[in-house]
């Protein structure tokens, strides 16, 4: 699974990115590092289909496994979504591991701020704001994020 990161989330991670791969696009996120109600938030958008995951509420020991966060809260949003937990694990063991890369593209750093909007939005969904959440993405994913033109 490669994640192409904005410099501050590589930054709060505090890993060195690798060369960027040809991955498919299903298994290829981009994640952007926001506050919430003064809460650390990792948005991520998958490439393939713009669908958006929210980690609310992390902390310092949350980026120190980042990559198990990672795993869980994809299982968790698509478990909120009813997708089958057989096809879940197919695809987390298809993703491979988690590869870290640094974001070089305009029109990828927009629609990540775009879905960094749409969270915040969807922010009044949290039942417990001091609690770490990583289904709030659920809601974010209901609107449309991205550009519709051809290419």
């Amino acid at each position: 699974m490669q994640i192409i990161c904005t410099k501050k989330l590589l930054d709060e991670l505090q890993v060195k990115p690798s060369p960027q791969e040809g991955i498919s696009p299903l298994y290829t996120w981009s994640a952007n590092l926001i506050k919430i109600n003064r809460r650390k938030t990792v948005v991520l958008m998958c490439e393939q289909n713009q669908y958006i995951i929210v980690m609310y509420g992390l902390k310092g020991k949350d980026f120190k496994v980042f990559d198990e966060r990672l795993t869980q809260a994809v299982e968790h949003a698509l478990l909120k979504q009813h997708v089958n937990p057989e096809v879940i694990r197919r695809y987390l063991s298809d993703a491979g591991p988690v590869q870290y890369v640094k974001n070089s593209d305009r029109s990828r750093a927009a629609k990540l701020t775009h879905a960094g909007h749409e969270a915040c939005f969807a922010a009044h969904h949290i039942e417990d704001a001091t609690a770490y959440n990583d289904t709030l993405g659920v809601y974010a994913s209901q609107r449309i994020v991205g550009d519709f033109r051809e290419e």
